[in-house]
């Protein structure tokens, strides 16, 4: 059995709690820390700096140690958790106590390169009389320009801008006296002559509106969208982004134990008939006043659906269903 070291006498009670409860863990198991390490999958120099408190084991050590030893993980890990939140306080203050002792020896090095001088009261117009601030180098911020060179500056800025703006009417004016869109006529005595421009004619004027996009092309299709109408007859309407969003049910029925649906797509201007709860050997098929008919079988699963036939109601599309006992049903056709 290990031989424990004394536990620091600043340890937080929680992390003091912890580490004292894990050492009797430690102790009732008979192990030493290689036998420890063996049987927890972490090695003997972690298990020493846990035993020692100089860490907070992680979560998953203190449960090894529980089922190990047959203690409660639940109540280990609540101890665990209360030791990991003393030992986060604990760093911050660390930090805070390192951040203040880096700036007493900031204003230190200030004071020692002259900065405690420019706390004292000077005479007007000294550099002194500011207050001295800390920079990233620790010294003294550049001092603020003397108030006279302030005023001047001033000055100059405002006559440069008022320069800028005169010489901006000027050229203003010049623009508006002199018609730099215009020719010259000499019978006129050079006297600028406007160019009229013609008007440029509008698409209702001439007579030939501009032409709109087919539908049936790619440019008129959301994107994904690979057919429509009669290009859709015999596709699949999955693979040419017909269904999902695309697609509604128009008309369903029953037979027996399956459903049939009349999915129908605006987009693609096209439907298809899809069985579902069906079994193997199931058929599906569908039309459209008789003509393109397109047909599915169930293979496996429960469910199928046929090819896609060119329809611009979807309404007027009959999907039927044959049941592998024979059993037959349609879906009712809307004019």
């Amino acid at each position: 059995m290990p031989q424990w070291k004394a536990l620091p006498d600043g340890l937080d009670p929680d992390f003091r709690e912890l580490t004292e409860h894990l050492r009797r863990l430690v102790d009732h198991s008979g192990l030493d820390l290689a036998g420890l390490a063996a049987e927890t999958g972490f090695d003997p120099t972690s298990w020493e700096r846990y035993l020692d408190a100089h860490v907070v084991p992680p979560h998953s050590a203190v449960t090894a140690l529980a089922r190990l030893t047959g203690t409660g993980e639940q109540g280990l890990t609540a101890v665990r958790e209360r030791a990991a939140q003393a030992s986060r306080r604990s760093e911050a203050g660390r930090d805070r106590a390192t951040e203040q002792l880096r700036v007493a020896k900031v204003r230190e090095g200030l004071a020692q390169r002259g900065g405690a001088r420019a706390m004292e009261p000077a005479p007007p117009g000294d550099p002194a009389r500011w207050n001295a601030v800390l920079r990233d180098d620790g010294g003294p911020a550049t001092p603020p320009p003397a108030p006279g060179r302030d005023r001047g500056t001033k000055r100059r800025v405002v006559m440069f801008l008022t320069g800028v703006a005169g010489a901006l009417a000027v050229i203003v004016a010049a623009v508006f006296l002199t018609d730099l869109g215009g020719t010259t006529d000499d019978d006129n005595g050079g006297r600028p002559v406007p160019v009229a421009k013609a008007p440029l004619p509008s698409p209702a004027a001439s007579g030939s509106p501009a032409p709109a996009a087919d539908a049936g092309t790619d440019a008129a299709r959301p994107a994904g969208v690979k057919c429509a109408g009669d290009d859709c007859t015999g596709r699949n309407p999955e693979a040419m982004g017909c269904g999902g969003r695309f697609a509604r049910t128009v008309s369903q029925a029953t037979v027996g134990e399956a459903s049939i649906e009349v999915r129908y797509s605006a987009v693609c201007r096209a439907a298809w008939a899809r069985i579902a709860d069906a079994t193997s050997g199931d058929s599906v098929r569908i039309s459209v006043d008789g003509q393109g008919a397109q047909k599915g079988t169930v293979t496996s699963g429960t469910d199928a659906y046929t090819p896609m036939t060119a329809t611009e109601k979807g309404t007027d599309a009959k999907g039927c269903a044959t049941l592998a006992t024979g059993t037959t049903a349609c879906t009712v056709v809307t004019p």
